[in-house]
C-alpha cells in the first residue's frame, strides 16, 4: 500500500472541516438524547414511534458525520449527557428524573420541533462556509433535506392531533 503525505495546507483544511463537522455532531447527539427523553414521556404509541424515528434518523446522521470526520483524520467528539445547546428546552436533571410529568401530546410535539430553526441554521451555516470537499457538502445537503422532511412530518402529525 502506498503511503500518501498530505501537505500542511491540506491538513489545515481537513482539521477545519472536521471541527465544523464536530459542531454538527454535537447538535445531532443532543437532538437524539432530547428526542429519546421526550418519547419516553409520551403515552401514545403512534407519537412515540414518530419521535423515535426522528431520533433514529439523527443517530444515523451522527454516524455518517463521525465516519466523515475519521476520513478527514479528525477525532469525533464523544456523545455526552451534558447539554451544550438545550435544543428542546428540557430540564437538564429530568434526563435522570423518573418522576417527570408527562405533557399533552401536542405540547410534546411542539417541543420536538421547536429546535428545528437552530438545527437548520447550523446546517445552513456549514453549507454557506467554504468547504473544499464536494462529498462533505453533498452529505450535509442530504442530511439537511432529511431533517427538514422529518420536522415537516412532526408538524403534520401535530396538526392532525389538533383537528
Amino acid at each position: 500500500m502506498e503511503h500518501v503525505t498530505l501537505s500542511p495546507a491540506r491538513i489545515r483544511k481537513n482539521k477545519y472541516v472536521a471541527r465544523k463537522l464536530n459542531d454538527l455532531l454535537d447538535i445531532l447527539h443532543e437532538l437524539k438524547v432530547g428526542l429519546d427523553q421526550v418519547a419516553e414521556s409520551v403515552s401514545d404509541k403512534q407519537i412515540r414511534k414518530t419521535i423515535t424515528s426522528v431520533a433514529l434518523e439523527s443517530s444515523q446522521y451522527a454516524t455518517e458525520i463521525t465516519s466523515k470526520i475519521h476520513s478527514l483524520g479528525g477525532k469525533p467528539h464523544p456523545s455526552s449527557p451534558e447539554r451544550k445547546y438545550n435544543l428542546m428546552g428540557l430540564d437538564p436533571k429530568s434526563a435522570t428524573d423518573e418522576t417527570s410529568v408527562a405533557e399533552a401530546e401536542p405540547e410534546v410535539l411542539a417541543r420536538c420541533y421547536s429546535s428545528e430553526n437552530f438545527i437548520v441554521k447550523a446546517y445552513r451555516d456549514f453549507l454557506n462556509e467554504y468547504t473544499p470537499y464536494e462529498d462533505v457538502r453533498s452529505l450535509i445537503r442530504a442530511q439537511l433535506n432529511g431533517i427538514l422532511c422529518a420536522f415537516v412530518q412532526l408538524k403534520l402529525f401535530n396538526v392532525t392531533l389538533r383537528s
